[in-house]
Order: structure tokens, then sequence, then C-alpha cells
């Protein structure tokens, strides 16, 4: 409600009239100009809602979803076709150079220094991406443009993996199109699809593991959990703590919970028995001198051995630790603004978070905490790509939208809006 201000001082009566009147008009003026926005605010929102639904019926239809697929495998294709290996990287060739050893004598033998750390052997890369890579090749022919194929189907495989997870959240149809969206034109996602690179694979791997899961085949998404991080080392710990988030958000049967650990350490096995083999450990990698370098390291320096390690100066190692969270909680700031969906369902569900039953609060809190400590390689290493956050913002996005269904209808700052 609006209110008048009074004149304080004694004035000419004629003087104070005008004042009075003056304020009035203003007043008067500035309600309706509310009203006029208000109204065009409501307007805009049930465009929005008409919109959607409709968008969302015509998802549901039988073949709209493969109309998506198509519509996509199309986009990237022309691209691809478009820029070819504009986006390549070092690591693109270094994929491709080991791919080449796969069907051979010389298995994982590198040609292309990537780092120091070893001399014949390669431990840069887990070598679930090049065998991918290798039978492409022997099916199509050798050339670096083979990756870029392969990651437009794994990318297109993981946007149809999008829909049926959604479907079994009971997410509304366009939500998941919204998800699928948001990750492809996500730039970190977007470049290692046409760049040739192993993410596209490593989140289609730990999507189709939790899609497993939500079909209860646990052993099956054990084994996904561990193939995935034959396919990037960070994707260990991502499979480790899904295994704490199933125990912990929904109790399952522990014999569930026995099947997914033995599927992970059978599908992270191959791994193991290669480390093993050549290096004498379990799991190796040429970054895990990094993690325990209580100093700033890269993994192309030399010689690839930290100065001061974690046990040499513990408080060192820690202060690093804390000084590359602030680095992290910055480069999400930064790599946030890329995906602006999570800021909006963020922005959302914030504003209708008292209407949230606390039981789903806790959920979501113990599922977000569980995705901060994923970033915990990132942490140890001081890499913050922009790339290494493209499943943090799907899980993120799926997360968030799980949310908003369990808020009331017409509820929040939009009201009467609710998928």
């Amino acid at each position: 409600m609006l209110y008048m201000v009074y004149p304080t001082e004694k004035l000419p009566f004629a003087v104070s009239k005008f004042i009075v009147t003056l304020q009035l008009i203003v007043l008067t003026k500035m309600e309706k100009l509310m009203a006029h926005i208000s109204k065009g605010i409501s307007g805009f929102v049930n465009i929005i809602n008409y919109a959607g639904l409709h968008i969302n019926n015509r998802l549901g239809q039988r073949y709209s979803v493969l109309y998506v697929l198509v519509f996509f495998s199309v986009s990237l294709f022309s691209v691809s076709h478009y820029i070819g290996i504009a986006l390549f990287n070092p690591d693109s060739w270094a994929y491709f150079e080991l791919a080449k050893t796969v069907f051979t004598d010389n298995f994982y033998k590198f040609n292309t220094f990537r780092s120091y750390f070893s001399n014949e052997y390669s431990a840069s890369f887990p070598f679930g991406y090049p065998v991918l890579i290798a039978l492409a090749h022997h099916v199509v022919g050798l050339s670096p443009m083979v990756a870029v194929g392969v990651n437009i189907c794994l990318a297109i495989s993981t946007v149809w993996l999008i829909f049926k997870i959604g479907a079994v959240l009971q997410l509304p149809p366009i939500s998941s199109f919204a998800i699928a969206s948001g990750l492809l034109f996500f730039p970190g996602y977007s470049e290692e699809v046409l760049g040739g690179t192993a993410m596209p694979l490593a989140v289609l791997t730990f999507l189709a593991a939790s899609y497993a899961w939500a079909l209860r085949y646990p052993l099956i998404a054990g084994v996904l959990l561990g193939c995935a991080a034959l396919v990037r080392f960070d994707y260990l710990i991502y499979g480790l703590l899904f295994q704490v988030a199933v125990c912990v958000v929904r109790k399952k049967k522990r014999s569930n919970s026995s099947y997914l650990f033995i599927g992970f350490w059978l599908g992270t096995l191959p791994w193991s028995i290669y480390s093993y083999s050549h290096f004498g450990k379990l799991w190796i990698s040429d970054n895990s001198w990094v993690a325990m370098s209580a100093l700033p390291a890269h993994v192309l320096d030399f010689p690839p051995a930290a100065v001061v390690s974690a046990s040499d100066d513990p408080l060192m190692w820690i202060t690093k630790l804390l000084v590359n969270f602030r680095y992290l909680i910055r480069a999400i700031k930064h790599s946030i603004i890329n995906f602006p969906l999570v800021i909006c369902l963020s922005v959302f569900v914030l504003a209708n978070w008292f209407k949230i039953k606390t039981v789903v609060k806790l959920r979501v809190a113990v599922l977000f905490f569980i995705l901060l400590v994923c970033m915990l390689p990132y942490i140890l290493t001081g890499y913050m790509v922009n790339r290494y956050f493209s499943l943090l913002w799907l899980m993120t996005s799926f997360i968030l939208f799980y949310a908003t269904i369990l808020i009331p209808p017409g509820g929040g700052i939009l009201v009467g809006f609710h998928l």
C-alpha cells in the first residue's frame, strides 16, 4: 500500500495544497503503472505456461523424442563437417595415437609424450575411449574425424538416456528436453564432442549406470560405473560416491549394494591388471604425484615427482587444498554461467524452499554435498577446466527438476507456474 507524505514545515495554505495535489497525482500514476507491470508479468508467465504445456504435450507424443534426436544429430554433424578438426587439442591427438596401438603387439605403448611419468606404456589416459575409437577405425577406416563421429553418436545416445531417466523420475518431457539442450549447448561438453576426446563416453556410461540402477539392475550398474572410470580417471570418484549416495538417500536392500560394489570392482579390474603388470601398482595415473604434491604442480612438469609431498609436509598440502578449493568455487561460478538452466532452476527451488517437505530438502542437500565431494580430484590437482563440470551440471539439473515436481502447484514467485 502506498502512503502520502505530508509537508512537515509550516507553509502557506496554497503551497501546501499544491504539494498534496502533486503527490496525489504522482501516487495515482505510480499505482496505475504498477498495475500495468503486474498485468504484463502475469501475461508473460501465462504465455510461458501455455507454451511450456504445448511443447510438453508435443514431446509426450510417440515419435517426438525421435524427432529431437534427429534434429540434434543433423545439427552436430553439420557443425562437425564445417569446423573439421579445429577444436582438436593435444589430448585429441594422444587418444588418436593410442587407439592405433590397441589391436597391435604394442598395446598402449605411446609414441607421443603427454608427460614424463613413464617411458614406454601410457599412464595418461585409461584405455576405455582409445579401445572404442580403435573399434571404430576397424569399421570405417583410420581418420582423426572418426572420433568426432563416434562422439556425436555418444551425445545423441546421452540425449535419449536423459529422456529415459526423466521418465523414471516422472519428469515432464519438456524437463528432459531442457536438460539435454543445456548439456549440448554447454561449451565444456560440446567442445569435447567436436574435439574428439573422452568426456561424452564418460558421461554416457555414468548415465547408463544411473539408468540401470533405477531399473534395479545393480550388477550392471556397478559394471558401468567401473567402465566410466576406465574412460576418465576422475570418474572413479563419481563411481565410489554414487554407491555412497544410493545407500544414504534410498535404503535399498543390502544385496543390491553388494552387487553394485562387485560390479564396480569388475568394471575397474582391467585397468588394475594393466597397472599392476606395467607399474607394480593397482591403480596408476600420471597425475597421482600431482595430487599428492604439497606444492602446486602440473602433469607436464619435469621431473615428474613432488618436490615436497603430502607426507613430507601435511600442513603445506592441506593449505594447497584450501587454496585449490577457493579456485574451485571461482571456477564453478564462471562455469555455471554457461549452463543457465541450473541458475533458473536454483532460483525457482530456493524461492519455494519452505514449501518443500523436510525429507526432500535433506535428500537434495545430501545429493548436492556428494556432488561437491566429487570435485575432490580437481581440488587435489588444481585443474579447473570448464569441461570437468559437464556431469556436475547434468546431475544438478536432474536433482533440481526432481525438486520442482515436489513443490505444491501454485506456489512460488511465478504464481500458477508448475512443471
